[in-house]
């Protein structure tokens, strides 16, 4: 197979490379599939209340992440809080775009879920803000070299 050219033209067009995209990309993902739904031989479900445990602290509390790195900890956690209280208001946009509206805003749950992810939202605009400075501003030396990846040229 040739090498992909990266000559600015447009190849979309092109249907011999549409046709073989679209017929074999259902066997790439099928493979993936398969080799991640294969159970793992060595899995049980002992231990459950360490794991539920583990699975709070880490995820759902961040408290690694802040242990490890306290300001920059803060600042991932509440961007994940942020996504996580914003769910239900996503849910409720589209829930309203097809006639069901779940939260109201002017329903005393409504009222109060609706001012918490305001301040969520500061929240997670501050620490999206901090994290762009110390990403792209002060550098420090452990995320090494911004990439072009990352929305930065490099310098």
């Amino acid at each position: 197979m040739p090498e992909p050219s990266f000559d600015g033209k447009n190849h979309t067009r092109d249907p011999d490379r549409f046709v073989r995209c679209r017929l074999l990309v259902p066997f790439s993902q099928l493979r993936s599939h398969r080799s991640a739904t294969r159970p793992d031989p060595g899995f049980t479900l002992g231990n459950l209340l360490p794991r539920i445990r583990s699975f709070a602290w880490e995820v759902l509390l961040q408290g690694k992440v802040i242990r490890e790195r306290p300001a920059a900890g803060v600042a991932h956690a509440f961007v994940f809080w942020g996504f996580c209280a914003f769910a239900l208001i996503t849910v409720n946009h589209i829930a309203t775009g097809f006639g069901f509206p779940l939260l109201s805003r002017t329903g005393g749950f409504g009222r109060v879920y609706f001012g918490f992810v305001a301040l969520f939202a500061v929240a997670v605009s501050l620490s999206i803000v901090y994290l762009a400075v110390r990403r792209f501003i002060l550098r420090p030396v452990w995320l090494g070299k911004v990439s072009p990846e990352s929305g930065s040229s490099p310098d």
